[in-house]
């Protein structure tokens, strides 16, 4: 590579000041989440607690069972020095991204800072985007065939963000978010404009009315049996095809609703008190990082948020100066294979993801990446025998028995039969659907179970799948395909919904097998065909400001 020296230092040095006295990389895992910081690990422990209250309080509010979550489902959290390290990382045109949450099936991820200048009543500080994340994280895992407008996705989100940990140990769900008060008190967009609204085309001076006012009616609505019932009625219109305007019919004259809601507005409002036996939480393990561990972190940080053609070159020249003093550390040499994968420098990847391997043969972010490089390898020399193809998804099988609950090598094998050109058997399919329950809140994967759903004549599967994509109010390109996709399964059944997203793969182009690229994620059950649907599990993008 050319990109080296300099250049991948200056990336650790802008992204990774020195830390703070008395800190260094720790590792704390709970229940529902993993949080990698640079602390000192009472703090990570402290941090990773209230995420664990903050999880119950949600179980417990909603009557959601904790029955165990999926590696899949566990949310990943990095958390960088301040909101300027968070903006680097989120990329061009992000600078007032506070934090940000990417729902991908290789591992649902949020980079959050440990300081934020919004911090104070006022403030939209580190906690409050966090939780908002964590919030659209437990909506999509929790109800993963329910389509919500995007009124209530943000509506929800913030809903949850404002939660007060108290000092006798309650937790308060549902306070006024006073960074909205604008919004709410001074709507600029009627209830009407609101509901009906397709966020990705409004200006950001609007999109955040939908966050303000979105509160206000989530609140409005929860806090009433009367008004459940009715919100209730409504989820149930909108998802079966009536547009969002149509099923707001249920709360009848919108424009007196405007008006209570403003009304509502005025007075002092309170939310719900989760009693602090309630929340005792255990089980929260903190660990250092190896120095090899610790070391890779600015080269495994920018690997997780996602690179593309031109920043994948310099990220790999900083992984390989990274790992070189740590030859025998599997995870140092599954960072740089993941780091050299991302810059298609396919046989170092391998390299390094057999040596990983052979330092640990547990190692399941090795394989995975072993897998990886071997379809590229696949691709790359225009391998044809079935007998190659059968070598080159066994790491994908020995992750699964590793962890059968992942949807990561379950996605893979079932791509690697699109990699081959061939017909995905039985067992792919069924790996795919299982991924599609263990990642309900990756769109990409929720793109490719639909295509499949469709050839396979089954609509109403598919049209779960579709729906959260078709209302995501981040959701993009997808939104606009899935929500055709829909309209068309409604007219004309499976076969004209999977013209439309023929057609859109059509007009895009062949889609990248690869992990970064213009991949799509969509499956096919055909030999050799295009991917429509969604981005395979792409880790780039900007997201959007909260």
């Amino acid at each position: 590579m050319a990109i080296r020296g300099w250049r991948a230092g200056l990336i650790a040095l802008l992204l990774f000041p020195a830390s703070a006295a008395g800190a260094a990389w720790h590792q704390a895992r709970s229940p529902h989440f993993i949080v990698y910081a640079d602390d000192k690990p009472e703090k990570i422990r402290d941090f990773t607690t209230r995420l664990e209250r903050f999880d119950r309080a949600l179980r417990i509010l909603f009557g959601v069972p904790d029955t165990g979550e999926s590696s899949s489902s566990r949310l990943t959290v990095y958390v960088v020095d301040d909101a300027d390290d968070v903006a680097k990382l989120a990329g061009k045109g992000a600078s007032s991204v506070a934090g940000f949450y990417l729902p991908r099936a290789t591992g649902a991820v949020a980079f959050v800072p440990r300081h934020g200048d919004g911090d104070g009543k006022y403030g939209l500080n580190p906690q409050i985007v966090l939780l908002h994340e964590y919030a659209h994280h437990f909506m999509f895992s929790t109800w993963p065939s329910l389509a919500v407008p995007a009124w209530f996705s943000e509506g929800f989100a913030e809903f949850a963000a404002t939660a007060l940990f108290n000092k006798d140990g309650s937790l308060t769900l549902g306070s006024p978010p006073l960074y909205r008060a604008f919004e709410i008190l001074e709507p600029s967009m009627s209830l009407k404009r609101i509901i009906a609204a397709n966020v990705e085309t409004l200006p950001q001076s609007l999109k955040t009315q939908i966050y303000g006012r979105g509160w206000l009616l989530t609140h409005y609505i929860l806090l009433s049996p009367d008004r459940q019932a009715l919100f209730t009625a409504y989820l149930a219109a909108l998802n079966n095809g009536k547009s969002p305007i149509d099923a707001a019919a249920v709360f009848g004259d919108l424009d007196a609703l405007d008006k209570d809601l403003t009304r509502y507005a005025s007075h002092k409002l309170s939310g719900f008190v989760l009693k602090p036996q309630a929340l005792a939480i255990d089980g929260i393990d903190v660990t250092p990082l190896s120095p090899g561990a610790a070391a890779m972190m600015p080269a495994l940080i920018r690997s997780q948020r996602g690179v593309d053609q031109k920043t994948a070159p310099a990220v790999f020249a900083l992984a390989d100066k990274l790992a070189a003093p740590y030859p025998n550390d599997p995870v140092v040499q599954t960072a740089l294979a993941e780091a050299a994968y991302d810059a298609q420098q396919f046989d170092a990847a391998k390299a390094a993801a057999d040596r990983a391997i052979a330092a640990d043969p547990r190692a399941f972010r090795a394989l995975i990446y072993r897998g990886r490089t071997a379809i590229a390898l696949a691709v790359r020399d225009h391998l044809r025998e079935a007998t190659g193809w059968t070598a080159v998804r066994r790491p994908f099988l020995a992750a699964n028995k590793i962890d059968t609950e992942n949807a990561e090598p379950l996605f893979l094998y079932y791509q690697s039969f699109l990699a081959a050109g061939e017909a995905p058997s039985e067992n792919a399919r069924a790996a795919l659907a299982y991924a599609y329950r263990l990642a309900p809140f990756d769109p990409s994967l929720r793109m490719t179970a639909a295509y499949m759903f469709l050839r396979q004549g089954k609509g109403r599967d598919a049209r779960e799948a579709l729906g959260p994509v078709a209302f995501d109010p981040h959701g993009g390109g997808l939104t606009e395909v899935a929500g055709q996709a829909i309209a068309a399964l409604d007219k004309g059944g499976p076969t004209a919904a999977l013209a439309v997203l023929e057609g859109r793969q059509s007009a895009a182009g062949p889609a990248d097998q690869g992990k970064e690229g213009g991949g799509d994620g969509g499956g096919d059950d055909g030999a050799g065909k295009a991917k429509p649907g969604g981005d395979g599990n792409a880790k780039v993008g900007t997201p959007p400001a909260r």
